[in-house]
Order: C-alpha cells, then sequence, then structure tokens
C-alpha cells in the first residue's frame, strides 16, 4: 500500500504522468478561474467545501489511476465533474456559468500536467539524468506553480473590471466542445498509437499533449476575451439605449409642461375675473386657495435648470397619480456644466426607480420622495431619498433590481455611475431604516464656481 502510494506521487515509469500532478493542477485551475469571479462566496465554509471536494478527487484519482482504456472517458467525465463542484462550492454561478469555467480549469490542468511531464521525461531520457523523486518533484510541481503565477496574472489582467458575464446554452455549448476536441486530440496516444496523431513514445506522447492542450487554453481565452468584449459592447449600447430614452421622455414631457404652464396661465386670468365678478365669501375663499395652489405649483419647479424642472414636473405628476409625496430643494444652475442628456438620465433613473421602489408601500402617508441638488465645496452634491417596504438587496456596493428583466433594468444604476464617472465623481448608496439614499458627488469645473 505505501508503495503504491509513493508511486502515485513519484511515479517512476515515464509513460504515466503521477496523477497528483493532474489533480494539483486542476485544483490550481479552479482557483485561477474564481480568485477574480465576482460572483465568488466570501465565507470560510465555500473553501472548506473546495478543500474537501479537492481531497475527494484526490482519493478518486488515486484508485482509479491503472484505469483500463474502456473506462477513460467515464473517468475523465467524473475527473471533470470535481472541478465543476469545486467552482460550484466557491462562487454563486448558474449551472451554465460553472460548467464554461469548469471547462477553462480543466484545459488549464490538462496542459500544466502534460507540461510538467514533459519537462521530466526530457531531464531523465535526453538528458540522461539519474532518476531522483526530488528532482522529479520540483519540476513537475515548479511547473505547475510558474504556469500557475503566469494564468493568474493574465487571468487578473483580463478580469481587472470584475464584471460578470452571463454565460448563454450556445456558449457552454461552443467552449464544451472545443474541450472535448483538445482532450481526443491530446489522448489519442493513449487510446491507439497506430494513428498519424499519435505515437508510442513517452516524450513524443508528451509534446503532443503540450501542444494540443497549449492550444486549446489559447483557444479557450481568447473566446473568453471576445465574449467578455461583445458583453460591454451590447452593456454600452443598452445604456446608450436608456440614455436615448430618457431624453427622448424628457422632449415630450418639455411639450406637454409647456402645455400645462400655459393652461395655468389662462386659469390665472379667468380666476382675477371671477373674483371681480363674485363676491359669496365661500366661493372667494375657494379661488383663493386655488389661486395658491398654482403659485406653489410655479415656484416648486422653478429650480433654475430647465431641464430639471421638466422633469420634476413630469415625475410630480406621476407621484400625485400613485399617492406618492415628493419634495424638492434644488440649486439648477448647479447642474448646467452637466451634459443635457446625461441630467436626463441620472434624474430619470433615480427617480423612476425611487417611484417604483416607493409605491410598493402600502401606507400612502409613507410614500415620501426627497430630492436635493446643492454647490457644496465645490462639489455638485445630488442627494435623492425614498422610503421602502421589505428587504433591499445589495451587491458589488449596489441595489441588486426587483425589476422582471434584470438583464436590461439593472443599466439605470449602472448608467448613472458610468455618469457620475465620467464627470471624475463618484456614485454610492445606502439603505437604512425603510429609507433609501442615492449620493451622487461630482466635482464642479472652476469655470462653473461662481455661476
Amino acid at each position: 500500500m505505501y508503495q503504491n502510494i509513493y508511486n502515485y506521487f513519484f511515479e517512476y515509469d515515464l509513460s504515466k504522468t503521477p496523477g497528483f500532478t493532474y489533480v494539483l493542477a486542476n485544483f490550481l485551475g479552479v482557483i485561477i478561474y474564481t480568485a477574480f469571479n465576482p460572483r465568488r462566496r466570501k465565507n470560510i465554509w465555500a473553501y472548506a467545501e473546495l478543500l474537501i471536494l479537492g481531497l475527494m478527487y484526490l482519493v478518486y484519482n488515486f484508485f482509479t489511476r491503472d484505469i483500463s482504456t474502456v473506462l477513460f472517458i467515464p473517468s475523465i467525465m467524473i475527473a471533470f465533474m470535481f472541478t465543476a463542484l469545486m467552482i460550484y462550492a466557491v462562487c454563486d454561478m448558474n449551472r451554465r456559468n460553472v460548467i464554461y469555467y469548469a471547462v477553462r480549469a480543466y484545459t488549464f490542468g490538462e496542459l500544466a500536467g502534460a507540461l510538467g511531464w514533459q519537462l521530466v521525461c526530457y531531464v531523465f531520457e535526453n538528458r540522461r539524468v539519474s532518476y531522483s523523486a526530488a528532482i522529479q518533484c520540483l519540476i513537475t510541481v515548479g511547473t505547475v506553480a510558474v504556469l500557475f503565477v503566469i494564468v493568474l496574472l493574465a487571468e487578473k489582467r483580463i478580469n481587472r473590471d470584475q464584471k460578470h458575464i452571463h454565460i448563454e446554452k450556445r456558449e457552454v455549448i461552443l467552449s464544451a466542445v472545443m474541450c472535448i476536441c483538445m482532450i481526443a486530440a491530446s489522448n489519442l496516444s493513449y487510446v491507439s498509437s497506430s494513428t498519424p496523431f499519435s505515437s508510442r513514445i513517452p516524450s513524443d506522447i508528451y509534446i503532443i499533449r503540450t501542444i494540443v492542450d497549449l492550444a486549446g487554453v489559447s483557444i479557450l481565452t481568447a473566446y473568453h476575451i471576445i465574449l467578455k468584449e461583445s458583453h460591454e459592447k451590447m452593456e454600452m449600447a443598452q445604456m446608450a439605449a436608456l440614455n436615448r430614452m430618457q431624453f427622448a421622455n424628457y422632449q415630450i414631457s418639455r411639450t406637454s409642461v409647456d402645455l400645462i404652464n400655459q393652461k395655468y396661465h389662462d386659469l390665472k386670468h379667468q380666476i382675477e375675473f371671477l373674483k371681480r365678478e363674485i363676491s359669496e365669501e365661500d366661493k372667494l375663499a375657494y379661488l383663493s386657495g386655488m389661486e395658491r395652489e398654482i403659485q406653489q405649483y410655479e415656484a416648486e419647479n422653478k429650480t433654475g435648470n430647465n431641464i430639471l424642472d421638466t422633469i420634476l414636473t413630469t415625475k410630480s405628476l406621476l407621484c400625485q397619480e400613485k399617492n406618492i409625496q415628493i419634495t424638492c430643494v434644488a440649486d439648477g444652475k448647479a447642474l448646467n456644466f452637466l451634459n443635457s442628456m446625461d441630467i436626463c438620465s441620472l434624474f430619470g433613473n433615480a427617480l423612476d426607480n425611487a417611484i417604483t421602489s416607493t409605491e410598493k408601500i402600502e401606507n400612502p402617508e409613507k410614500r415620501l420622495i426627497h430630492v436635493m441638488v446643492s454647490r457644496e465645496k465645490g462639489f455638485l452634491r445630488i442627494k435623492i431619498e425614498n422610503s421602502f417596504q421589505g428587504e433591499l438587496k445589495m451587491k458589488n456596493q449596489l441595489p441588486v433590481t426587483t425589476k422582471e428583466d434584470r438583464r436590461y433594468h439593472g443599466f439605470g444604476v449602472k448608467s448613472m455611475k458610468e455618469i457620475a464617472e465620467k464627470y471624475k465623481g463618484s456614485l454610492t448608496v445606502s439603505a437604512k431604516d425603510g429609507w433609501f439614499e442615492l449620493r451622487i458627488l461630482i466635482p464642479i469645473p472652476e469655470s462653473m464656481d461662481e455661476i
């Protein structure tokens, strides 16, 4: 038994790769492709599960190291299953994403194991160096470790934004097909050595395996980069569409508000006429109340920025329909350095989200929205608060949308964050004691300070 364990870790037969090398490489592959994943779990139990699954994989590999050719394919499938389970243990992802990253981790394991053993064959066979378990261990583990660091740094650079990619069924199938082709081509010599693409010589076998596995890892990495770029372009296109939609809504609302203002202007003249003709105290009091409401309406929507006035008026009318109380204290002139479309997107998205959240409160008296725009120490300060009911989930310091189409509506907050960062500012959110607060802080250009 002890001899079997020794042989498992320090295989003397150069035609057989020590199973431990592949287990270690697959385990490190899992770490590579989960280290910078935004869905990575950050609790100790997840890593405990990872270690337990890694040990189970090691035990399984030990007892199946001399498996027959007939069972070779099922054994690969089980090894892949262990890789997928390890990724599932440390990342909160759906099955498609788990399989996709398991494919990448498994191909890395194949490459690292093949390259390490190719170098062992080169040292002991080509260079005629006397066999030493210590040298073998140094070469295999050292090769896996060096490759691990290289790929880890590359993956860190590729995923520097740490954005989660939604993997679709087609993308899973394509990556799985690439992996299957790589495994089939690299392991062909173990199934049949009489084909033009296989060999009987150990050193040749590992040269074939290394080249094929390197090609597989490179193709999958390039495919991942293309996927990320595609998803980023899609996000940008959807955010641009959302901003255009908000601006279009503003233009429509501007026309509507102009008509409303004209109507109120006409009503004021009518009220003045009625005051002269009617003397009953109750009617006069009623008409005076109407006039006060009109004056209040006019004052509330003159912030100093026409775009903000229009958005606030439109959203105020919507709030009236939904029995939501909205208050605003705004220095609209502080927004004058912002692009018109950016103002529409910022306040349109923020107020839409606030209204959607607030209207769910059962008690109408608790449906409250507060808007504040001010200048403070050379910064534009925007604060939008709203009451909410229930529990608000946060992820990556941003609220998780409750709307049905998550992949679309999630871009509202992202769009606001992008706009704030565009002006070298920041967006932060917090939720406490039934109040949600969105804060935007943007430095005001020096030329705008005196306006």
